[in-house]
């Protein structure tokens, strides 16, 4: 899966209802929907259950790209969540979408990891 989503690597459109619309990495997109469609319903569930639980995503190189892109899908509905992305790569989200996510979504990048790094 990775390398599929490596390779689809053009610009997508990534529409949010708080944040606007900007751009993002295609194939990490298509990532993130597909898990965004597969478990809202179960996160419903969950959070009826739980409804003092926040909603924490991580993720680790696309990932954690993947991760950003599913917080701001989320974001509407959890309102509190949280993403931590460890070396996330640098082109994930256009600067309009990564201003205004930067008080939910924090990237840790290890010294001068390359990927991480490139923009």
């Amino acid at each position: 899966m990775d390398i599929l989503t490596d390779i689809n690597a053009v610009e997508d459109i990534l529409e949010t209802e708080l944040f606007g619309n900007g751009h993002c990495h295609s194939g990490m997109h298509s990532a993130a929907k597909y898990i965004h469609n597969d478990i809202s319903t179960r996160l419903v569930d969950i959070f009826v259950k739980y409804p003092d639980y926040t909603l924490v995503i991580c993720g680790y190189s696309l990932g954690a790209g993947v991760a950003a892109i599913l917080s701001i899908l989320f974001k509407s509905t959890y309102p509190h969540v949280k993403c931590y992305g460890i070396a996330m790569p640098g082109s994930v989200l256009s600067e309009n979408l990564a201003l205004p996510t930067r008080d939910f979504i924090y990237s840790y990048v290890v010294d001068v990891d390359m990927i991480a790094r490139a923009s």
